[in-house]
């Protein structure tokens, strides 16, 4: 599916003047990367897992490649924090490493090769959520079925439709009037998703071991922040071998999947869907980042309180700030073992503050990622283990 285009019906002019308006309303940081465009940084993750030693190699290579084709966009093309993390999923979701999106063909050059997994009834059901920091403006879709690239309907509903989000037949209708190409169910389903949904569902327990274990947690995301300022954020997953049909998890929900507002930063989560939606994992991250303040309230001295920068205008006297919030490593890890000692699950994020700070962690064995900033490539798979190189 090709990207949604721009708003018709705005001529060159209001746009214009639109651009002025946004100008006049940036802050000293947002001028500075607005001047800067070397500023840019993108982060993408391939899902928190025990990735196989015979996908890692193409898990690497997939979430470097994607980084580097997001970073492009934003440093030579002038493109957004939007356009660069639908460009970075898109290439994930069709790539044979991940579990998102549908490559409808088997690859011999991987053991593993697969689409997205399998419900209980042997059919692809997918997820995403794609959100702009800027406005907070989000889409996101569930339980899709025959759509390539769900990342890109996720961003046509919050571009094209003054909802959410939307789930299976409606979201199929939406894509149909939108004229989004469907791919045949027989084509979703390749011979190694179909011989893992086989040995899987001879288990009586299948499912509820594959979602207290590390195993099979292969969503894919991407944060990025651009020029202006702008952060963004998108999440996309097929789910887990076996799951209930109109099982959604974590990935397309607002706050729990992804997040993103300028005022922080943005993140992608990835993991266990239902422990991830329990304690709000994306939200949960920013919430350590924000900075806290002190504050002088009237004739009752000063009182401590926990705020994010937008709600500056809603105090009732000067705000000082007393400390900074969490770096985005530490946000990560304080989120993540929250979760673990709190519903005992495991994931991994990528992280992006407004100040262009970035991090990338994970609680499982192993988390493919991939990070362009300030002239260099950055990537790991190991927990703690960060490789650089320079771009080409």
């Amino acid at each position: 599916m090709q990207a949604p285009p721009k708003e018709s019906g705005r001529d060159e002019k209001s746009q214009a003047a639109e651009k002025m308006n946004d100008d006049d309303d940036d802050d000293d940081e947002t001028r500075r990367r607005r001047r800067n465009p070397g500023l840019a940084v993108v982060v993408v993750h391939g899902g928190a897992w025990a990735i196989p030693d015979d996908l890692a190699e193409a898990s690497m290579a997939g979430v470097k490649g994607a980084a580097v084709r997001a970073h492009e966009l934003l440093s030579r093309g002038g493109g957004s924090a939007l356009d660069a993390v639908e460009v970075a999923v898109k290439a994930l979701e069709d790539d044979a490493a991940f579990d998102a999106g549908l490559r409808c063909r088997h690859s011999p050059s991987l053991a593993l090769c697969h689409g997205s997994v399998l419900t209980e009834a042997g059919e692809v059901e997918m997820d995403a959520l794609m959100m702009d920091g800027r406005t907070l403006r989000l889409g996101s879709v569930s339980c899709v079925q025959g759509v390539a690239n769900p990342v890109s309907l996720a961003r046509a509903v919050m571009e094209k439709t003054e909802h959410a989000m939307l789930t299976a037949a409606g979201a199929a209708r939406f894509a149909e009037a939108l004229g989004v190409a469907r791919v045949p169910q027989r084509e979703l389903v390749t011979e190694a998703a179909r011989s893992e949904w086989e040995r899987y569902r001879r288990y009586r327990h299948a499912v509820r071991a594959l979602f207290s274990s590390e195993r099979v947690h292969d969503t894919v995301g991407a944060v990025a922040l651009d020029a202006r300022g702008d952060v963004a954020c998108a999440t996309s997953t097929g789910g887990i071998t076996n799951k209930m049909p109109g099982r959604v998890g974590d990935s397309p929900i607002v706050g729990c999947g992804g997040y993103a507002d300028n005022a922080v930063g943005a993140v992608s989560t990835t993991g266990h869907g239902e422990s991830i939606m329990k304690v709000t994992l994306a939200r949960l991250i920013l919430f350590h980042m924000e900075a806290e303040k002190e504050c002088r309230r009237g004739h009752h001295g000063r009182e401590k309180i926990q705020h994010t920068h937008t709600q500056r205008s809603q105090q009732l006297s000067p705000c000082i700030f007393k400390t900074a919030g969490k770096s985005p490593d530490e946000a990560t890890t304080l989120a993540l073992s929250h979760m673990r000692d709190r519903v005992g699950g495991h994931g991994g994020a990528v992280v992006l503050g407004r100040d262009g700070r970035w991090g990338a962690r994970c609680s499982t064995e192993r988390m493919a990622w991939a990070a362009v900033a300030a002239g260099s490539l950055y990537y790991g798979l190991q927990p703690g283990e960060v490789h650089i190189e320079p771009l080409q």
